[in-house]
């Protein structure tokens, strides 16, 4: 079970799990762009202490979308699309769409002064890197935030090798990240600020609508019944 994790971690957790059963489900693009905004308000806000969970689920989902996004990259047709390459070509759209604002919040969250309080995404960085990121960092769109994620990872692997996976081992890893993120250089808040430069968020309000909280919420709580135990009256509140 996952204990302790904070409101914005269970958040993009639920979200996450949104947008994979979108694409399983009906491929509905708006539903799509909902999920990516909210991300991507998000990454323009920034988040703190992402639980270790969270974290995972970030980075599989990211591999998981930069695989399609390698597979799907070399573009459409240029005669008539047929039926078929017509649904690629709209699946590669929705793919590239949600992995940017994956992309751009990964990034967001390795960024000063957030990254002291997002050791344990550092962390999942160094065990488990997707390889399909390299492959997408010249990428207009996608290469920014993914040159800044590669780089800050690997400053905090030469600072700080990644250990075994005993708890013990996995704690004092952690407190060494922390402690070497005072140290971040300068040039990687450089390669943050180009990452971002161009996160598209829907404006902000004071209220929840803002993230599209009321329907995506009813949402999750309708579409994901066999993967979250939702108590009604904590769902309600």
């Amino acid at each position: 079970s996952v204990k302790e994790i904070s409101l914005s971690s269970l958040l993009i957790v639920v979200i996450l799990r949104l947008g994979h059963w979108n694409f399983g489900a009906c491929r509905d693009s708006f539903f799509n762009r909902t999920v990516a905004a909210i991300l991507g308000n998000l990454a323009a806000h920034g988040v703190e202490h992402v639980h270790w969970h969270t974290a995972n689920r970030m980075l599989e989902v990211a591999g998981l979308l930069a695989r399609n996004a390698v597979k799907l990259r070399n573009g459409g047709p240029s005669r008539q699309p047929s039926l078929g390459e017509a649904a690629e070509m709209h699946r590669s759209r929705m793919v590239r769409s949600l992995l940017t604002s994956l992309l751009r919040l990964v990034s967001s969250c390795l960024r000063m002064p957030r990254v002291s309080t997002n050791t344990q995404l550092i962390y999942a960085l160094q065990k488990n890197y997707p390889p399909q990121f390299t492959q997408l960092e010249a990428d207009p769109e996608l290469g920014p935030p993914l040159m800044h994620v590669r780089t800050a990872t690997d400053w905090f692997e030469a600072q700080c090798p990644a250990t075994d996976d005993t708890d013990l081992d996995v704690e004092a890893q952690i407190a060494r990240l922390q402690e070497a993120s005072a140290r971040l250089p300068a040039e990687l808040m450089t390669l943050a600020s180009v990452a971002g430069a161009s996160v598209s968020a829907y404006a902000e309000t004071e209220d929840a609508s803002a993230y599209f909280l009321p329907s995506v919420w009813e949402a999750a709580q309708s579409k994901l019944p066999d993967h979250v135990c939702w108590s009604s009256s904590t769902a309600k509140s």
